[in-house]
């Protein structure tokens, strides 16, 4: 009766009394009152009860573990928690570096963009007041060398409106503003534009241009300005990079399902774990040789969201100091749409 009297008020008291984990005895003298389990080790507190129960004794101990266990038991959740929390932090830090790297490196590549832009727009200006003053001051009276001049002002002012429109071209792509108008067009007309377009810079760098255009090519649906541009931005690259070899080659033919247009040179070329990342904005390759020539590195980056636009698709294969072949694969079906908004 006293024993349940005193689990009653136990209870009352302390709903957790019942635990699996506590065992208590209260006892008077050497008789026990109430005990609810024995420990699996000595009882580690024992208490006297104030007066009127001076004489009963309370032991509490552990029922189915002991106080090293349960230091362990604890140690090891915490541990784990700690180990937790570690791994979360390192997490976070390794995405906070990789984030901060990728901005420095986006800070980079900017700055090098602005510098080799301002580059891009200077040298021909340069060039077009230099030889528009010679002739203003009437300082030239042979007619072929006035021709000449003349020559040089109007490339470096292709030259010049190229790479603003390469330029204003990315802003727009940057916008979500850029589309393009597709009709049926000749590939071989566009060909031929860009290369008359290139003549001066081809016939005074030196170059041997060797072409090789399918006669009666399919039409496919193309943005003329635009596929000219592309055109005229993989020719430009294949004319600044080559080396000694001044030899170029474009080719224009049908290839299963598809309209293919090949551009290749003698040049640097490119390292294979480099070849995939060519075609991303402000990228240039890390060689000596092609940051000793200026470049905005917007020029590919264009041609690939041009081609795509097209529904085609571009590649390279490169072989560093072999040279570059760049491949345009366009669609011959007339599945494309009469207006792609890029």
């Amino acid at each position: 009766m006293i024993a349940g009297s005193i689990a009653k008020i136990l209870k009352t008291y302390h709903a957790n009394t019942a635990s699996p984990a506590i065992a208590m005895t209260i006892s008077e003298d050497q008789r026990v009152l109430y005990s609810n389990a024995t420990p699996q080790q000595d009882h580690f507190f024992e208490s006297n009860f104030r007066r009127p129960f001076s004489n009963w004794k309370a032991n509490v101990g552990l029922k189915n573990t002991n106080l090293d266990e349960l230091a362990r038991n604890s140690f090891l959740h915490s541990a784990g928690a700690t180990l937790l929390v570690v791994v979360f932090l390192l997490c976070g830090m390794a995405l906070t570096i990789r984030a901060t790297d990728r901005e420095a490196r986006l800070a980079q590549a900017k700055s090098n963009f602005v510098a080799n832009v301002s580059h891009e727009l200077k040298t021909p200006l340069s060039l077009i007041s230099l030889f528009s003053e010679i002739l203003e001051l009437g300082r030239v009276n042979n007619e072929e060398k006035k021709a000449e001049y003349y020559r040089i002002i109007r490339h470096e002012s292709l030259r010049l409106n190229t790479t603003i429109d390469n330029i204003l071209d990315f802003s727009r792509i940057e916008a979500g503003r850029k589309t393009y108008q597709l009709v049926d067009g000749d590939m071989a007309d566009v060909i031929h534009y860009v290369l008359s377009t290139h003549r001066y810079q081809i016939v005074n760098s030196g170059f041997d241009i060797q072409t090789d255009i399918q006669p009666d090519l399919p039409s496919v649906l193309i943005d003329r300005d635009a596929m000219a541009q592309a055109i005229s931005n993989l020719l430009d690259n294949a004319i600044k990079y080559s080396g000694k070899v001044k030899q170029i080659s474009l080719t224009a033919k049908t290839l299963a399902s598809n309209l293919c247009v090949e551009i290749a040179d003698h040049g640097i070329g490119i390292p294979r774990a480099e070849q995939a990342r060519v075609f991303e904005k402000f990228y240039r390759v890390g060689n000596g040789l092609v940051h000793d020539v200026k470049g905005s590195g917007l020029g590919l980056s264009l041609v690939k969201h041009i081609i795509e636009a097209h529904n085609g698709t571009i590649s390279v294969e490169s072989d560093v100091g072999k040279g570059s072949r760049f491949r345009i694969l366009l669609p011959i079906a007339a599945s494309v749409p009469s207006a792609n908004d890029a």
